[in-house]
This record gives C-alpha cells, sequence and structure tokens, in this order.
C-alpha cells in the first residue's frame, strides 16, 4: 500500500519537477551592411529578405570548417542599409570560454571574418544565501 502512494506521488509531482527546468540556449545577434554603391552608380537596394538570403557561417577562432546557421532573422534598422540578424548558436559552438567569429557567403563569395566574441556561460548562479541564523523556540517564544 505505502508503495502504490510513493508511487501516485511520483506520477502526480514529476511532471511539475521536470517543466520547472529550463533549457537555456544561446543566440548570435550581429548587423549586416548592404552591397556599397557601384562606380558612378546609386546604391542597391537592401531588404530584410535579401538580408536572411544570405548564407552565414559561424566558426571557432582558428578553425577553417564552418557551422551554417540555420533560422537566421532579420530586422530593418534606422539605417536603410544595415540589418540586424540573429541566430541560434549551433550546439557545437556553444562551449563556454571559446571564441567564435562568422562569415556571410552571398553570390558564393563568402566575406572576411567578423570580430571574435567568447561564448559566455550559459547559467549565472545567483549570489549564495547570507546571514545565516538558526533560532531556538520554545513555543512561540525564541530562547537565547
Amino acid at each position: 500500500m505505502k508503495l502504490r502512494i510513493l508511487i501516485t506521488v511520483i506520477f502526480i509531482f514529476f511532471p511539475i519537477l521536470s517543466s520547472a527546468q529550463t533549457t537555456q540556449t544561446l543566440r548570435a545577434q550581429w548587423e549586416i551592411e548592404g552591397p556599397p554603391a557601384p562606380a558612378g552608380g546609386a546604391r542597391p537596394p537592401f531588404d530584410v529578405a535579401t538580408a536572411q538570403g544570405y548564407i552565414y557561417k559561424m566558426y571557432q577562432v582558428g578553425s577553417a570548417t564552418g557551422i551554417t546557421l540555420t533560422g537566421v532573422t532579420c530586422t530593418t534598422t534606422a539605417d536603410v542599409y544595415i540589418k540586424t540578424c540573429a541566430a541560434t548558436v549551433p550546439t557545437a559552438l556553444n562551449v563556454v570560454g571559446i571564441s567564435v567569429d562568422m562569415t556571410a557567403t552571398i553570390n558564393a563569395i563568402e566575406t572576411s571574418h567578423s570580430n571574435a566574441a567568447v561564448v559566455p556561460p550559459l547559467f549565472v548562479p545567483p549570489a549564495p544565501p547570507s546571514n545565516l541564523r538558526l533560532l531556538r523556540y520554545v513555543g512561540a517564544t525564541p530562547v537565547p
């Protein structure tokens, strides 16, 4: 009987415990500038769809092999020729303390590497409790 009650309690509380855990993801955000004006011509338009159509790769600094970012979303900025883009960092590069950089490929031409960024810790623990005291009570009265 006690085992049946224990199993029932476990099944009741297990979903609550598992839903309390959160999965942390790391997202990269960057700006991409549209192409410059050709000699003697006007600067071509640069819209969100064009920015999202580029192929973005992320590299561990020093590596020759990049990982293509998927699910890139871009938004417009105050400057019509600059877009802000973001994507989830691939799991293989989500390693605390490594440096990563990225490139964009446009019409089969890959740009030079961006500035490097260091992958931050995924979880920053809170400060430990402080000023811990243990108080003895007799009834409702504290005893020194």
